[in-house]
């Protein structure tokens, strides 16, 4: 299969594009204006380049589900090899980004681990959407339908959801907020998350995963058997 077919089929072009434009535009204005510059000398400054990376994070996921989905009609969904069809789509839309990612530096200088953490997250996270979107597109298929609405909306529900634990007093529970990746990337940015949160957002796209990825082999074995 040429390169340019496993990367940029099925609208690939768009949602990469689409990516780096929202990405950049984010970043652009992140950045100080010219008036502020002039005042750094004489008063501190702390970037914290959250908006960038909440939507890295938000489009990453967005992305993770469409490019799940854009391998199911294909022929390829008798074969396992699909799975690597979709991590090498959602591989190269990161690697699209990683130029503004080393940029973001510029807005957190001393950050250079949390970023590192923050972008592990939403690779892993990525990965764990890209399977769920072939389950989703799976689902629909046997009913000729399409799983966008579907796709979308969970993706809305579990970034959003989540945070409203935020409101809770108990440090345990408040936890919880970090399954969403918005609530997530904030934690891992801000260095200021407990252990258990920790293990939480790490723990859970992990699981997701592994999930996933099982249901997705049955689903190719069922159907190559078939």
């Amino acid at each position: 299969m040429r390169l340019h077919k496993t990367l940029l089929a099925d609208h690939g072009a768009t949602v990469y594009v689409m990516l780096i434009i929202v990405c950049t535009l984010v970043l652009m204005f992140s950045m100080p204006w010219a008036s502020r510059l002039s005042e750094l000398i004489s008063q501190p400054w702390q970037p914290f380049p959250v908006p960038f990376f909440l939507t890295y994070a938000f489009l990453s996921a967005a992305i993770a589900l469409n490019r799940g989905a854009s391998v199911v009609p294909s022929d390829q969904l008798l074969q396992t090899r699909a799975l690597g069809l979709v991590l090498v789509r959602i591989g190269f839309g990161q690697l699209l980004i990683l130029p503004l990612i080393s940029y973001s530096r510029v807005l957190f200088p001393d950050g250079a681990g949390a970023i590192f953490l923050s972008v592990g997250y939403v690779l892993l996270f990525s990965m764990s959407l890209g399977f769920l979107g072939i389950l989703f597109e799976l689902h629909a298929a046997r009913r000729a339908r399409s799983s966008t609405a579907v796709r979308y909306g969970f993706l809305m529900l579990y970034a959003g959801v989540p945070l409203l634990f935020l409101v809770a007093k108990q440090p345990a529970i408040r936890a919880v907020a970090t399954t969403s990746p918005m609530a997530a990337v904030w934690r891992l940015l801000s260095q200021e998350g407990t252990a258990a949160e920790q293990w939480i957002i790490y723990l859970v796209p992990a699981v997701v995963s592994v999930l996933s990825l099982v249901l997705v082999l049955k689903q190719c074995r069922r159907t190559t058997d078939g």
